[in-house]
This record gives C-alpha cells, sequence and structure tokens, in this order.
C-alpha cells in the first residue's frame, strides 16, 4: 500500500508527514488488519505509547478487521482492560468474526460510521493435525473460547445468553440499527461527533 504524506507548517518551516502518523498523533488508531500476533502487538505498542504521553486523553479505535485469532485478540482485550486512557471503538465497514468481537467488548463508549455491517459467528477451527486425543483437547479449549466470547458479547449487549449463542451459532450479519437494538454499539456517528470537545 503506498504511504500518503501531508504537508503541514511547523515552528521550522513545511514538514511531511505520513497520513498514519498524523493519525496516531491525534491519539487514534486504525484496526483494519486481520486480528494476528504481530497486528496485535503494533496496536498494544501504540495504546502504551499512548498512556504514557497523555494517561487521561481518550483513544479511538477504529475497527473494521475482517478476521482474527482470539488469542490475540485477546491480547488486545487484556491490555485495553488495564489501559488508563479511556476508549472509544468506532466500527467501520464490516467488522467480521474476531473484528467484531473487538468492536463490541472493548469498550462501554461504542459506535459505528454509517452503512457498517457487522458479522458474528461461533469461532472456527484451524487447520489442525495430530492424534485423536490432541483433537478432543483442542476441540474443549475451541469450546472454553466460545463461552468466554458469548459471555462477554452478552454482558456487552442487551441480549440473553440464549439469544446470543443462537446469534452465533452460524454466520450472522447485523446492520447499525440492529447493534443499536442488541445494545451492541450506542450509536451512529453524525457530523461533528468524531472531534467533539471532550
Amino acid at each position: 500500500m503506498n504511504t500518503t504524506f501531508l504537508t503541514r507548517k511547523s515552528p521550522y518551516g513545511l514538514e511531511k508527514i505520513d497520513a498514519h502518523s498524523a493519525f496516531s498523533n491525534d491519539f487514534q488508531i486504525s484496526v483494519h488488519e486481520p486480528i494476528t500476533n504481530e497486528s496485535a502487538m503494533e496496536i498494544i505498542e501504540l495504546l502504551l505509547v499512548f498512556q504514557k504521553n497523555d494517561p487521561k486523553r481518550r483513544i479511538d479505535l477504529f475497527i473494521s478487521s475482517p478476521r482474527g485469532s482470539i488469542a490475540a485478540g485477546f491480547m488486545i482485550k487484556g491490555v485495553v482492560d488495564i489501559l488508563l486512557n479511556p476508549i472509544r471503538t468506532i466500527a467501520c465497514g464490516s467488522p467480521t468474526s474476531m473484528g467484531a468481537v473487538l468492536a463490541i467488548i472493548l469498550s462501554k463508549d461504542r459506535y459505528a460510521l454509517p452503512y457498517t455491517r457487522f458479522m458474528l459467528h461461533q469461532p472456527m477451527m484451524e487447520d489442525f493435525s495430530g492424534q485423536t486425543s490432541d483433537f478432543l483437547i483442542y476441540a474443549k479449549e475451541m469450546e472454553n473460547q466460545k463461552k468466554l466470547i458469548n459471555r462477554l458479547l452478552m454482558e456487552n449487549s442487551s441480549l440473553s445468553e440464549m439469544e446470543i449463542n443462537a446469534l452465533c451459532d452460524r454466520d450472522s450479519w447485523i446492520n447499525v440499527d440492529q447493534a443499536i437494538e442488541m445494545g451492541f454499539i450506542s450509536n451512529i456517528l453524525q457530523k461533528g461527533d468524531l472531534y467533539e470537545s471532550e
């Protein structure tokens, strides 16, 4: 992907800055790739740098990730849970699987851009090879992860355990109005909401 550069005035004259750095300067993080250990660590590093620079300033996470590792997703969740900064999640595009879960469980301050669609489902079994006994152990761990994710989704929604289980049993697409009704997000961002005074 090509890097976009912006030109802006500084005390030393005009300077060029890449768009990613400008985004980070506003305490904003884009979570748009699949959630892997590598991408999770990049997000975590930014979160910790932001906390060091200003532990009271709100951090915006723009989440459109299409999928990801459960373990990597919970790395992010674990850091967010102990972070001093308030977190606001802004779902955009089509966050799916672990991306959709993170958009829902990382904060109580949750929004979406217009036209966003979420997709939830139960954890997928990744490539596995081994003995039958190992497969059974792996399957049990997947069931435990499923229960944890469903519990967190229930705690961050207005849905019952039975409703969450039914929703996540197969691929379920949810538009922003449904997400608001289910309690997954607070509202849709409107004009002027993004940089409102805090």
